[in-house]
């Protein structure tokens, strides 16, 4: 397998349906939250329980747009994306705990370069 090759395969890879990336930004959405409902059962953390429940609430119904295939959706989905990676990455520099703000950027930040390229596609 030469360079070209392997560059095909990523690109395919990386360029999705509507569909596949709906499902992608919904699975997202259940992590934010578990993380919600995770702040709540370990620091009684209302803020941190409506604050997950509602943007997960958000990415959600933006995902079903998405899986009807509603160009707006990605581009709304991968915006809401990229807000609360910046807000957990704010938290992450805060507090220097990997959970949940790390890993909270480490999942959101790819996903935002996946809403970005299939932008181009979609669009």
């Amino acid at each position: 397998m030469d360079r070209k090759d392997f560059t095909k395969i990523t690109v395919k890879f990386i360029l999705c349906s509507m569909k596949i990336l709906a499902i992608i930004f919904a699975t997202y959405a259940l992590l934010v939250a578990i993380g919600g409902v995770m702040g709540w059962v370990k620091a009684f953390s209302l803020i941190s329980l409506l604050a997950g429940l509602s943007s997960s609430l958000v990415l959600l119904i933006f995902g079903h747009f998405l899986y009807r295939e509603k160009k707006w959706a990605l581009i709304a989905s991968t915006i809401t994306v990229f807000l609360l990676s910046v807000m957990f990455l704010i938290r992450f520099l805060k507090t220097g705990n990997f959970l949940p703000g790390g890993l909270m950027v480490l999942t959101g930040i790819p996903l935002c370069v996946l809403g970005l390229v299939n932008m181009r596609k979609h669009t």
